[in-house]
């Protein structure tokens, strides 16, 4: 159950999400239906459909109730909104994409840009597909990302964004992983513009993963989970890296669930 501050915080963004993202009645009264299970239940694995208009351009999606939770976080709250300048045409990696929001934010403000969309668990995948299996500019890959390429288990949890390779006891699964080294030397990538890092908990080992391939990334944007990571280890990677951490970002609940975002550049 949301505590008073919380549904305070969540009509807010509803008049937002609802009011101006909505893109007919059909759509907003999903989203309103959404709102109001997470009263009840923040779990609601319940799927709706409903179509966005974000710019002018429309986006039919397909999610569970309890999505719009990252749906707020991404579309209302811009918790991918950057300093840095990307290219008209971005190349982005979205590195633990759910479902798919975030892809749309990134297509809502660069048009043009294609993106690289790695998701391992099932039915985030089947989601993902079914809001992106068609849009020419998504590239969608079923697997996880680490450090070295094989199988890795994945802890499952009670939210759809929660999924993590860090865990014990519970569900989980075991899925394909991949190195994001590897994958830009086999697609010929040259440049990354834009990396964007939300893998719970495997930031560092996604990092070790492009081995020095990294150099080709321009800027790179995500989380970085407390708890599990060791976050003087990260920053220390970025920084032999070539990079400079440009902005930390605190998140509306990140104190409570020890995350934060940051931002950063290469410099190298």
């Amino acid at each position: 159950m949301l505590d008073l501050t919380s549904k305070v915080r969540r009509a807010r963004e509803a008049r937002f999400i609802v009011g101006e993202c909505a893109d007919d009645l059909r759509s907003r009264a999903a989203l309103l239906g959404c709102y109001a299970s997470i009263l009840r239940d923040v779990t609601d694995a319940h799927e709706v459909e409903f179509q966005l208009r974000l710019s002018g351009r429309r986006f039919p999606f397909r999610m569970r109730r309890s999505d719009i939770f990252t749906l707020g976080e991404i579309l209302h709250e811009k918790q991918y909104q950057m300093v840095s300048q990307l290219p008209r045409a971005p190349l982005i990696i979205d590195a633990g994409a759910n479902v798919g929001v975030t892809a749309l934010w990134f297509l809502w403000q660069h048009p043009d840009a294609t993106v690289h969309a790695f998701e391992p668990e099932p039915t985030n995948f089947r989601l993902l597909q079914a809001n992106f299996g068609r849009h020419s500019q998504v590239v969608l890959n079923q697997a996880g990302l680490g450090a070295e390429r094989g199988k890795l288990t994945l802890h499952l949890g009670e939210h759809g964004a929660m999924h993590s390779a860090f865990g014990s006891g519970g569900r989980s699964v075991e899925v394909d992983c991949l190195t994001l080294g590897d994958y830009v030397k086999e697609r010929g990538l040259a440049r990354v513009d834009l990396l964007k890092l939300d893998v719970e908990g495997s930031e560092l080992d996604v990092l070790r993963g492009f081995g020095p391939e990294l150099s080709r990334v321009g800027v790179i944007v995500g989380e970085v989970h407390e708890r599990v990571v060791d976050v003087a280890a990260f920053y220390a990677y970025l920084k032999q890296a070539g990079f400079e951490v440009i902005r930390r970002i605190g998140f509306l609940d990140g104190e409570h669930e020890g995350v934060h975002g940051f931002e950063a550049v290469q410099r190298g």
